[in-house]
C-alpha cells in the first residue's frame, strides 16, 4: 500500500477534476519479477476540486411593485451554487430607521427575503455580505451583486390644499384647490361626514351666488397611483348676500313735530 500526495502547482486555485493513472508503460514488478499490466485498477477514484467562492444576486423579486404601499417587501437571493448556512441574520438591510424584521425561505441556491418594520416614505435596500453561506467544499460566498436592490415603501395619501374664500359679505364665493400628486375629487355637502360615504365627481373650482349656499362646505379625496387615500373638508361658506337694501321709512328728528317754523330740518 502506498500514498501519493499531490501539492503545489496551481491546485489552491483549481477547479476541476483530479485522479491519479498509471503510465500506460509501467514499470512496475512483484518480488517474483512479474510485471504490473497496463491499464487501470478496477476501482478508480478522483477528487472533484472546488476553489471558487459562491457568487451571489440579490434583487427585488419578479411582481414586487416599486413604489409600494405593501408589506412585507420581498427580494430574490440567487447563488451560483447550492450553499447551506444562509439566514436572516446574514441579510444586510438599509434605508430603514427602526429595525427591520427580514424572514428568509427557499433552499439550494435560491431564497425569498421578506422584510417589513418600514415607515413611509423610506427606501428599502437590501445586500448580502460576504462569507454568508458555504458551498459544499465549504467555500465561503462573496458579497452580493445587484442590478436593482431597492424599493420604495410609501403609504402617505396627497397632500390637498384648500383655498377657503374669506368670511366678508360678497355676492359670491369662489372655493379653489390643489394636491400634491393623484387624482383629486370632491362632494358638497352640508354636514359633517368626509369619506368616503359620499359621492364624489370630478374636481373643478367653484363659485357659490346664492344665499342658500351658506353652510356648504365641500368634502375633497385625493387618490394617488397606489391607492392612498386622503380627505379633507373645506370650512363652510359663509358671507353671501345678493339682498339689495330698502327704505322702510323716514322718521322726524329735528324738530320732532310738524308743523315747524323751523329753518333747519333733520
Amino acid at each position: 500500500t502506498y500514498d501519493v500526495t499531490i501539492s503545489g502547482g496551481d491546485l489552491a486555485g483549481f477547479n476541476g477534476t483530479v485522479n491519479l493513472n498509471l503510465s500506460g508503460t509501467p514499470t512496475i514488478t512483484d518480488l517474483a519479477t512479474n510485471a504490473l499490466p497496463a491499464g487501470e485498477p478496477s476501482t478508480d477514484q478522483t477528487y472533484t476540486v472546488a476553489n471558487s467562492a459562491p457568487t451571489v444576486t440579490i434583487n427585488k423579486a419578479g411582481g414586487q411593485a416599486d413604489p409600494t404601499n405593501t408589506s412585507p417587501i420581498e427580494f430574490t437571493v440567487v447563488f451560483s451554487e447550492t450553499v447551506t448556512g444562509f439566514d436572516e441574520t446574514d441579510v444586510s438591510i438599509s434605508g430603514i430607521a427602526g429595525t427591520p424584521t427580514v424572514i428568509v425561505t427557499g433552499t439550494g441556491p435560491t431564497y425569498t427575503v421578506s422584510v417589513s418594520g418600514m415607515v413611509s416614505g423610506e427606501t428599502v435596500t437590501a445586500s448580502i455580505p460576504a462569507n454568508a453561506a458555504q458551498d459544499t467544499a465549504s467555500n465561503n460566498s462573496a458579497a452580493s451583486t445587484s442590478t436593482d436592490n431597492s424599493v420604495v415603501y410609501d403609504t402617505s395619501a396627497p397632500t390637498i390644499t384648500i383655498n377657503d374664500p374669506n368670511t366678508s359679505p360678497a355676492t359670491s364665493k369662489t372655493i379653489t384647490t390643489s394636491v400634491s400628486d393623484g387624482t383629486l375629487t370632491m362632494s358638497n355637502t352640508s354636514g359633517s361626514t368626509c369619506d368616503g360615504t359620499l359621492t364624489f365627481v370630478a374636481y373643478s373650482s367653484q363659485t357659490f351666488s346664492l344665499e342658500s349656499d351658506n353652510g356648504t362646505k365641500v368634502c375633497y379625496k385625493a387618490v394617488d397611483a397606489l391607492g392612498n387615500t386622503g380627505y379633507i373638508m373645506s370650512n363652510a361658506i359663509t358671507g353671501i348676500d345678493t339682498s339689495a337694501p330698502s327704505v322702510t321709512s323716514f322718521t322726524l328728528k329735528t324738530p320732532p313735530t310738524s308743523p315747524t317754523n323751523a329753518d333747519t330740518l333733520t
